[in-house]
């Protein structure tokens, strides 16, 4: 049982505890899992282990970026935009609501714009980071910002598991299980929600907001 993990749930924590001493006493080497603890997968359950997560994430993208450093430009980027730092976030992003941390998703992002510069050795006003994290299609490097888009992801990845959920849980209302994140993304996006059937499309939820972002990068 050395391997085993065991997350005590609901109850007091009076409760918890004597539950935890009674399985204590059956099974000595069982670990219990805290709320800053409890992942499945990789990905934090519970909004107390969201920090920690996106935390180690950042020290981890810390580390490849030195290691990038010793790479030509060229390969350098490429593996930047393809390999280590977003697609290496994304399943988190769309398995948890971390878009609620910005500010950790941001410090992210800013490791992602430091490596960025040391690679091109150049200068990166915000202005030239906004360009730069814009698509391709929208005349960036297609480095994208975490912190952009973290909320798409999440939102593309609930729709997408709605049938599945149904399928299993008769009244469930996928529209009130994510009501602040759709609220989030009007006010962000500025436009209406897309339509229910092409919800589980991540490109449909990101592309108004790279829409907003590419207008004001031109307006500057």
């Amino acid at each position: 049982m050395s391997k085993c993990e065991m997350y005590v749930y609901g109850g007091s924590k009076k409760e918890q505890a004597t539950t935890k001493s009674m399985v204590k006493r059956i099974f000595p080497k069982l670990a219990f899992l805290t709320n800053a603890d409890l992942l499945l997968l990789g990905a934090p359950i519970l909004e107390d282990a969201f920090p920690s997560t996106l935390q180690e994430k950042t020290r981890q993208a810390e580390l490849m970026a030195t290691r990038l450093a010793k790479l030509g430009a060229h390969h350098a980027v490429f593996l930047l935009k393809n390999c280590l730092f977003l697609p290496k976030l994304l399943y988190i992003l769309r398995c948890s609501p971390v878009w609620k941390f910005p500010g950790l998703l941001r410090n992210f992002d800013e490791v992602l714009r430091s490596s960025v510069v040391s690679i091109t050795n150049t200068k990166m006003t915000d202005s030239v980071w906004r360009q730069t994290s814009l698509p391709i299609v929208k005349g960036g490097l297609g480095l994208r910002r975490a912190e952009e888009i973290a909320l798409p992801a999440y939102l593309a990845s609930i729709f997408s598991a709605k049938r599945l959920v149904s399928s299993m849980v008769a009244d469930f209302d996928v529209g009130a299980l994510c009501a602040a994140e759709q609220s989030a993304w009007v006010e962000q996006s500025g436009v209406e929600l897309p339509m229910p059937e092409l919800r589980v499309h991540q490109r449909l939820w990101d592309q108004p907001i790279v829409q907003k972002h590419f207008l004001a990068v031109v307006a500057s």
